[in-house]
């Protein structure tokens, strides 16, 4: 198992997905699918981010992309097993007050949920609206 997630094994997990340097955040890297989520990698692990609406890329989620990284850097990781604390984020409570936002743009919040895959801790952050920010990290 690495000690540090590399670029290079970014690119060999993640086939058929282009993955560039960030042109909006120096030394991350943009990967190249439908929401274009942007990856940091980090000495003690990685950090995923995206706009998101519950709408994905349908060959390779930000799950399913958590997943694969997670794997290569915290030992096996169950199949789902990154959905599984995406869905639970997202029926948990707010930790600030919900406030609609009017017509399409949805309520406002902030979820947080922390899990264990493998080795790692996960920690899901979603924060905004209908639109929002969502933020997978992974550390060991």
């Amino acid at each position: 198992m690495e000690t540090k997630l590399s670029e290079a094994a970014v690119r060999a997990r993640l086939v058929g997905v282009e993955v560039k340097p960030s042109r909006s955040r120096p030394g991350w890297l943009t990967i190249g699918t439908w929401r274009v989520p942007e990856l940091e990698l980090q000495e003690a692990g990685f950090q995923l981010v995206m706009v998101w609406n519950g709408l994905d890329d349908d060959k390779w989620p930000a799950t399913r992309i958590g997943e694969v990284l997670a794997a290569e850097f915290c030992g096996p990781v169950r199949h789902g097993a990154m959905e599984d604390v995406l869905a639970r984020l997202y029926r948990s409570r707010s930790l600030v007050p919900e406030t609609d936002q009017g017509g399409n743009a949805g309520s406002s919040f902030k979820k947080r949920l922390q899990d264990k895959l493998g080795t790692c801790q996960v920690e899901m952050l979603a924060e905004g609206a209908r639109w929002h920010t969502l933020t997978i990290t992974v550390r060991r």
